[in-house]
C-alpha cells in the first residue's frame, strides 16, 4: 500500500514522472486490461453507493446509474475506448507508446480518480456542497492527468498540443455516437436512450 501511497502522492505533484513509473512496470496487456477493469468496477460500486446514499435514482439521475453492472459496462467500455484512442491517435502523430502502456496509465488514472471519488462519497452527506466542489475538480484533474500521461506515453513535449487533440478526438467520437444512435434508435428514440 506503501508504494501506492507513494505513486498517487507523485501523480499529484509531478504527473510525468508518475507516467513513467508506470510505463517502467512494463505490464503485459493482458494485466493492465485486468487493472482497468478492477478500477472500473471499483469505481462503479461507489457510483452506485453514492446514488443509493442520497435516495435512489431520482429524475436528475439518469436509469443508467440505477445499475452498477451496467455503470461498469458503460465506464469499461470508455476507458477502453479512451485508451486504444490515447495509443492509436498518438502513434499517428508520431509518438511511441505503446498499447498495454496505454491501457497500463488508463488503470492508473481511474485509480487516481477513484480516490477523489471516495472523498466525494464520503463528504456526500455531511458536506454536499463541498462534495460537488470535488466532483468539480475531480474532472479538471482528468483532463490534466489525461493530457500530461498521453504526452508522457507518446514523447510530445507540448501539453497544450496533446489536450486539443484530446477534445477533438472526443467532439469526433461524440458526433459519430450520436448519428449512430439516430441511425439505430432515429431521432425520437434517441431522447429515450
Amino acid at each position: 500500500m506503501t508504494a501506492l501511497t507513494q505513486l498517487l502522492r507523485l501523480t499529484l505533484l509531478d504527473p510525468r514522472a508518475a507516467a513513467r513509473v508506470v510505463i517502467g512496470l512494463n505490464l503485459p496487456l493482458a494485466t493492465a486490461w485486468t487493472a482497468l477493469a478492477l478500477t472500473t468496477v471499483l469505481a462503479a460500486i461507489l457510483s452506485h453507493l453514492t446514488i443509493t446514499l442520497m435516495g435512489g435514482p431520482q429524475a436528475e439521475v439518469p436509469a443508467l446509474f440505477s445499475s452498477p453492472l451496467l455503470v461498469a459496462g458503460v465506464q469499461g467500455g470508455v476507458q477502453a475506448v479512451g485508451a486504444v484512442l490515447a495509443w492509436a491517435v498518438g502513434r499517428r502523430a508520431g509518438g511511441h507508446g505503446t498499447l498495454a502502456q496505454a491501457v497500463a496509465l488508463f488503470a492508473w488514472l481511474e485509480a487516481v480518480l477513484l480516490v477523489a471519488q471516495a472523498a466525494q462519497f464520503l463528504l456526500t452527506v455531511p458536506a454536499p456542497g463541498l462534495a460537488e466542489v470535488i466532483g468539480i475538480l475531480s474532472f479538471a484533474l482528468f483532463l490534466w492527468l489525461l493530457t500530461v500521461f498521453v504526452a508522457e506515453l507518446h514523447g510530445f513535449v507540448r501539453p497544450g498540443l496533446v489536450l486539443l487533440s484530446i477534445l477533438a478526438t472526443g467532439f469526433v467520437l461524440a458526433l459519430v455516437v450520436a448519428i449512430v444512435l439516430v441511425a439505430v434508435f432515429g431521432a425520437e428514440g434517441v431522447s429515450r436512450v
